[in-house]
């Protein structure tokens, strides 16, 4: 199979001249609305829209293209410090964010979206659902586990938090719920469990349908079940390198739960992303080599794409992960996160957020050679 690329580079100031940390996505009528969280403690709301690539030429690199548009929708300034993650839930009509100084927000998009804001900066005015005080840890990945929350907190604890009706029964913890306000929706966040899950910080959190999968500073990845029984402890430290100089080690599960893909790894001698199959998940292989630590890493159903510094690479995904493309200096400074757009067996288009406070959007193609 042979790769084609484009790459568009968007000259936005997504946040004045700070990072983006974090990006999202989710698919509403005619258009992707995209978070991006931001080092200046705010979280923007984009309209994207983007015609499909022609590939006239194998490899394509623009400041701009006219196929691509985006839109600032909203902002939403809650937060008091960096915003280091931002994910909507599998329906997309809710919005997580989080970031240093512990709070997590919860924003019903479409309230967002219909409410009102300020002239300047378009600042969304209404009130978040306040699933976690601040309480000066900083929150590095949330992510979503089915309808429930998971933060992991610079403290190496791991949270589990619920959403429930406001007028459903209290349990014995009162003090554990968030309670939104009459003029939003009626929903509570409760504590399910919290554990110190990592001696360090938790710097990525991933989850399946059946089990959820944290990593930290510590080099160690722990794997639970919904239940929150450990079923995995990985914690070689001669398998995870003390290289790794990025804030983040964004993991992923391949889209059926299959595969957990690891960054961050050490294999042979060599930087790579490490392979674990459910359910037991041994690690069955490690894909690479890499110049420099993996820092992020996303699955589709054809494809794997995972960060290396300022770089990405497309491996195919089947019985053997072989490297299709690399993309050199995809970003001016270091990578922080990667969102899906769109994705077929032989296409996919990603957005590429980096600490240069600019979005890249990639899109690949597989050709049968002749």
């Amino acid at each position: 199979m042979k790769a084609s690329c484009e790459v568009v580079k968007h000259n936005l100031q997504f946040h004045q001249d700070a990072a983006v940390f974090s990006v999202a996505g989710t698919w509403r009528e005619g258009y992707l609305l995209v978070a991006t969280a931001g080092g200046d403690g705010c979280v923007r709301l984009w309209k994207y829209i983007d015609t499909p690539a022609t590939f006239a030429q194998e490899f394509v690199y623009t400041t701009g293209a006219p196929a691509v548009a985006m839109t600032h929708l909203k902002t939403l300034a809650r937060h008091k410090g960096s915003v280091n993650s931002v994910r909507f839930n599998g329906e997309g009509s809710l919005l997580l964010s989080a970031g240093d100084g512990g709070a997590v927000y919860l924003w019903p998009v479409d309230d967002v979206l219909q409410g009102e804001h300020t002239e300047e900066d378009l600042v969304y005015t209404g009130t978040p659902i306040t699933v976690r005080e601040s309480d000066n840890t900083d929150i590095y990945d949330v992510a979503w586990f089915n309808t429930e929350v998971l933060v992991g907190t610079s403290a190496g604890r791991v949270e589990v938090y619920a959403l429930a009706d406001k007028e459903a029964s209290r349990t014995k913890h009162p003090e554990r719920f968030r309670v939104l306000p009459d003029t939003g929706p009626r929903l509570k966040g409760k504590c399910l469990s919290t554990k110190r899950a990592h001696k360090d910080i938790v710097q990525g959190i991933a989850a399946s349908s059946n089990v959820y999968a944290t990593f930290g500073k510590d080099r160690s990845l722990k794997i639970f079940t919904k239940e929150g029984k450990m079923v995995r402890k990985f914690n070689k430290k001669s398998l995870i390198t003390d290289k790794h100089t990025l804030f983040f080690r964004r993991l992923a599960f391949s889209p059926d739960g299959s595969v957990l893909y690891v960054p961050s790894g050490w294999y042979s001698g060599e930087y790579a992303v490490h392979l674990l199959k459910a359910p037991e998940f041994l690690l069955s292989a490690g894909i690479g080599p890499f110049a420099s630590s993996p820092g992020n890493v996303l699955a589709t159903e054809s494809f794997l794409f995972v960060t290396e510094g300022r770089n990405v690479y497309l491996f195919s995904r089947g019985e053997q992960h072989v490297c299709l493309l690399r993309v050199v200096d995809c970003a001016f400074l270091p990578i922080t996160d990667l969102c899906l757009v769109t994705a077929s067996p032989t296409t996919a288009t990603l957005l590429v957020s980096s600490s240069d406070g600019f979005l890249t959007s990639l899109t690949v193609h597989l050709n049968k050679l002749e």
